[in-house]
């Protein structure tokens, strides 16, 4: 319990000083309290320093990576809107994000990016027809997906 303690005093130090650094050490914060209310330290009682930091410099890794790709995928020009698709099954505002996002949500839908958060997790799950707690997001790709023409 002593490490555990030590780890978290240590973790609350590293947080505090990466609360006034730039996006990337956002995302690394991020990370660090993710690993921390992980299972990690409450599975074993004694760990070693090294696996957290590996487990910690992978999960950064994976969320700056993805956050790159999100980038690049938002910086594409816009999804084509499925002209098929009759204009009353979604409003303009919804016309608009599919046009914005829709390129990054289709990245996501065909494992082109890896799903290292709860966030890109649930939007993936969404895709199965059997979900049943999609988020405003997720509701809308799942019923553009539907109406869209599939070639």
């Amino acid at each position: 319990m002593e490490l555990k303690a030590e780890v978290r005093s240590a973790s609350d130090k590293i947080i505090d000083d990466i609360v006034n650094e730039f996006q990337e050490d956002i995302v690394i914060m991020k990370s660090l309290e993710r690993v921390m209310r992980g299972s990690l330290l409450d599975t074993y009682d004694e760990c070693t320093m090294t696996a957290i930091r590996t487990l910690i410099d992978s999960s950064i890794c994976d969320e700056i990576n993805t956050d790159k790709l999100r980038q690049h995928y938002l910086s594409i020009p816009h999804y084509h809107f499925d002209m098929t698709i009759d204009d009353y099954h979604f409003s303009d505002k919804e016309q608009a994000d599919i046009a914005k996002y829709g390129n990054w949500f289709q990245a996501i839908w065909n494992d082109k990016v890896p799903l290292v958060t709860d966030k890109l997790k649930s939007f993936y799950a969404a895709k199965n027809p059997n979900c049943t707690d999609r988020g405003k997001f997720e509701e809308l790709w799942y019923q553009y997906k539907l109406r869209e023409l599939p070639f």
